[in-house]
């Protein structure tokens, strides 16, 4: 019932800014290479997002006196913040919103006394024994993994979709562990996610913004972390797959930009594979969407969805304690994904 409310508050305060007509125009997303839509949406998903699950979040502080859930929502306002801001005032820049996310990071590790531990990688394992060290790597993972779900929120449904997918597999692995608090707080995302997703998908009425993907991505991120310290069963790639998607997203894109197109790695650019899905795979599948715009945005991500349910979630879930099989799994899924993004790219059609 609790996390039905999630649902129903992030639905209602969504359709409220969809209709207020007078702030849609005024949160229109920016001009650029990676926008692809037309008319005015308001971009403020993520605060709808964030109210719902703060309110879930803390009615589970008070009927339960657990203080976890009060600090989540502490710990998670700055990442939400810097990118919220930038949602409003588009002033914000990326370096600036990273270090939003790095306080997020820094307060979460302290609230919780948790942080990256091992990676069942011996010399590394035994750099990250080292409390200090543990601590700088949690940080830098965290930030990363939040900015990652902020680069694949390009499309109708994308990130939001990944994100449910990744959550249903902690519903899963929570309910094998007996973790109630893992289980909670995934659940009440996941609701909170929906209630935003049905006015996003497939019509595109609303956008996630940096604040949604921002917040998202840290629970997401935290949750691994959280996962793993507490649970020696678990290896810590089990999360690192779930996450694949968008965590490889942007290595690549840093790579390509800096390496390839000797671009800033923090430069904007339409070369995601999501975006080459947009331009030059789904006019070929779907040659009735190519003047459908909102059609054709919103049929990339159900692609995305079957490449990481099939590839990642679902191994990921089998595999969950054994770290050799899940390494395997993410250079298949590298493997995968560069041959997909090679192919596309040789198509000869024009950008």
């Amino acid at each position: 019932m609790y996390f039905f409310l999630s649902f129903i508050i992030s639905f209602l305060f969504n359709g409220i800014k969809i209709y207020a007509k007078d702030i849609s125009h005024i949160l229109d997303t920016q001009e650029g290479v990676q926008k692809f839509h037309t008319g005015a949406v308001p971009r403020l998903g993520g605060l709808g997002i964030y109210l719902a699950f703060s309110v879930v979040s803390l009615y589970f502080y008070f009927s339960l006196k657990d203080l976890r859930y009060l600090y989540i929502v502490f710990a998670t306002l700055p990442a939400f913040l810097g990118g919220v801001l930038e949602d409003i005032t588009k002033k914000i820049s990326p370096k600036a919103r990273l270090g939003f996310a790095i306080i997020s990071s820094l307060v979460a590790i302290y609230l919780f006394d948790v942080y990256v531990n091992r990676l069942d990688i011996p010399f590394i394992d035994t750099l990250l024994s080292i409390e200090i060290l543990a601590v700088i790597f949690t940080v830098f993972a965290l930030t990363g993994v939040s900015n990652a779900y902020n680069i694949i929120d390009g499309f109708n449904g994308l990130a939001s979709g990944v994100a449910v997918l990744v959550l249903l597999s902690f519903v899963y692995i929570a309910t094998k562990l007996n973790d109630t608090f893992i289980l909670n707080v995934s659940l009440t995302l996941i609701f909170t996610i929906l209630g935003f997703f049905v006015w996003n998908f497939p019509f595109g009425k609303i956008f996630l913004g940096d604040g949604g993907a921002y917040f998202i991505g840290f629970i997401i991120a935290f949750i691994s972390v959280y996962l793993v310290y507490n649970h020696i069963e678990v290896s810590p790639w089990y999360p690192l797959v779930l996450s694949i998607y968008p965590v490889f997203e942007t290595i690549f894109s840093i790579y390509r930009r800096k390496f390839i197109k000797n671009y800033p790695s923090m430069h904007p650019d339409a070369h995601h594979l999501h975006t080459l899905l947009y331009r030059r795979l789904i006019p070929k599948i779907f040659p009735k969407l190519k003047d459908k715009l909102i059609l054709r945005n919103s049929a990339v991500s159900p692609l995305i969805w079957l490449l990481c349910f099939f590839i990642a979630i679902i191994p990921a879930n089998l595999f969950y304690k054994s770290t050799l099989l899940l390494v395997l799994i993410f250079i298949i899924f590298v493997i995968i994904y560069i041959l997909i993004y090679r192919s596309i790219v040789k198509f000869k059609i024009k950008l």
